[in-house]
């Protein structure tokens, strides 16, 4: 979205409710989400839901002294499924014990079972370990480790055509 400065800029100079219907906007551009959200991504009512359950997160976020308090907040505002609250809870806790320099991918694998085994609907698995992937490919992306794909590992110089199991 802010592959220039002028957009970047405008983006800037726009008020919450701007900003949100600029990011929207650009999300409707990219195929995928056009094609898994639809008219969802040009609903008016969903953009400012989405804005006002963001202010809540922050106001929740800024009130709060601990990780336990968080999560009771936000289950108390009723923002989503308590089952979705245990299962973030329980990522982030485990999270906080994870060296991501050195991390082997050993708690992503343990993430996505944590999701998998959850009480959530599949829907919502979906959804959260879709998250989860991306994270993980961020993460390897930005400290610039080779990334494993079906076998095929992918590293910042080149392509090497091997297993890993």
């Amino acid at each position: 979205m802010f592959n220039n400065q002028a957009k970047m800029a405008t983006f800037m100079e726009k008020d919450m409710q701007g900003q949100a219907q600029m990011i929207v906007e650009e999300m409707a551009n990219e195929p995928y989400l056009l094609s898994r959200y639809g008219d969802e991504l040009r609903d008016v009512e969903n953009i400012n839901n989405g804005l006002a359950t963001a202010n809540i997160m922050i106001q929740i976020a800024n009130d709060v002294e601990t990780e336990d308090e968080f999560f009771a907040r936000i289950g108390e505002a009723g923002l989503t499924d308590p089952n979705i609250i245990s299962v973030m809870k329980e990522i982030i806790s485990g999270l906080q014990n994870v060296e991501l320099d050195t991390d082997d991918g050993q708690y992503y694998q343990e993430i996505l079972k944590i999701i998998s085994d959850s009480n959530l609907d599949e829907e919502t698995k979906l959804r959260l370990s879709d998250g989860v992937i991306i994270g993980q490919a961020s993460n390897h992306l930005w400290l610039k480790k080779a990334v494993t794909f079906s076998g095929t590992n992918w590293s910042d110089d080149n392509l090497v055509d091997d297993k890993v199991e």
